[in-house]
């Protein structure tokens, strides 16, 4: 019977991910804070208040979901999502918004490593691990479906409200939390106090910036890559009214982003083993280059397809890390090397966005943009002409 209940939580734990993407507001969340009196500054100084979060709290939320459970992490992680929602349903201020991003923070980092070790887990209890990359794959694609779906139901209420689209999403949100009540913890060899993640960081840490030059230099490539190619994620919807796009719109197109990252996703071995891997590194950073060029400077009411470079930069950059990183590092450290390229991302996009964000206000959007190739531009030949010097190419 026990075997029974844990074959169901991939079931329930499918739903789950689905009801957790229909996030109704994603194509106009952006306006939504400007609406409400916030300046760009202010909406990328939050999001760079998150990812500094998202930071802190990793090793924390690793260890507590290993020391109380993993359903118990998933259903917190729930619980700060739906307060996130009930927080910019009733938000009107850059205080309630901060609040509420602090919130989500923690909803992400609850999650982020628990739901991985939360199926694994199940999986192996039945006997199915084989099946891993399997149903986190089918999870993903339920998530990315949700919101594609989401983006493009909603064009007949933003030309009465954009809170509506907060409001949409609030009861699909609490239901996929009473759901995760009915999750059953699987069997697990418990987490003994002794085991000590700070320490085992330290020392990955050590091993990345002191003992491995090339695993160093790596990283710090793709996360100067991935931080300034994300950069332009808060920029999209002003950049689409700039273009005279018509906002009912905006919904198809991040949806088309959602599937396109998705094939891009399943592709990009594919595309890797095409392009090579060498010649791989220097397009993605040509890539974010010229899309940024574009945008910053050809303006019409199509301009929204070079932003699908970016897209593609997203997902590919991803998967020539793992594979380089991969090659660089033994088992007992792989999964703490990659949060590590994760974590130094996020530190330059949280460095990075708040002055762009500055800017936009000063000088508006397309300036912006034109700052971002530039430092793409600036950063890429500098690290690109070290990983030559060095032998890592």
């Amino acid at each position: 019977m026990r075997k029974l209940n844990v074959r169901k939580n991939i079931i329930r734990y499918y739903i789950i991910s689905f009801l957790s993407g229909l996030i109704f507001s994603i194509p106009i969340i952006v306006l939504f804070r400007r609406e409400n009196g916030l300046n760009m500054f202010q909406i990328t100084f939050l999001q760079s208040l998150f990812a500094i979060v998202v930071v802190i709290l990793e090793v924390p939320t690793w260890y507590i979901a290993d020391v109380v459970g993993r359903k118990k992490s998933i259903i917190i992680s729930l619980f700060f999502h739906f307060v996130w929602y009930a927080i910019y349903w009733f938000g009107s201020s850059f205080w309630w918004f901060l609040i509420a991003e602090i919130f989500f923070a923690f909803a992400v980092s609850f999650l982020s490593w628990a739901e991985d070790a939360f199926i694994y887990d199940s999986l192996k209890q039945i006997g199915e691990e084989r099946k891993y990359k399997k149903v986190i794959g089918n999870a993903v694609a339920f998530s990315m479906l949700a919101v594609a779906i989401s983006s493009i139901s909603w064009p007949f209420l933003v030309n009465i409200w954009y809170r509506p689209l907060i409001w949409l999403s609030v009861p699909f949100m609490f239901v996929a939390f009473i759901l995760s009540f009915w999750l059953m913890e699987p069997k697990r060899v418990r987490v003994v106090i002794e085991k000590n993640y700070v320490s085992d960081l330290w020392k990955a840490l050590k091993f990345v910036f002191q003992n491995n030059a090339k695993l160093k230099r790596l990283i710090i490539y793709f996360g100067i890559i991935n931080g300034i190619n994300s950069a332009a994620l808060r920029f999209y919807q002003p950049y689409f009214q700039i273009s005279s796009l018509n906002i009912i719109y905006f919904g198809i197109i991040f949806a088309s982003f959602q599937i396109f990252t998705a094939l891009v996703s399943k592709t990009s071995h594919n595309i890797e083993n095409i392009l090579w891997k060498k010649s791989s590194l220097i397009i993605i950073a040509i890539l974010v280059v010229v899309s940024y060029f574009l945008m910053g400077n050809i303006v019409f009411a199509f301009s929204f397809g070079f932003a699908y470079l970016q897209q593609f930069v997203r997902w590919f950059n991803k998967v020539l890390a793992s594979d380089y990183i991969n090659q660089e590092v033994w088992s007992g450290y792989r999964a703490t090397i990659l949060s590590i390229n994760s974590l130094f991302s996020r530190l330059i996009y949280a460095s990075l966005i708040p002055l762009i964000g500055y800017m936009a206000d000063l000088r508006g959007i397309l300036y912006s943009l034109n700052v971002l190739w530039i430092l793409a531009l600036v950063f890429w030949w500098w690290i690109l002409i070290i990983l030559y010097r060095k032998k890592v190419l």
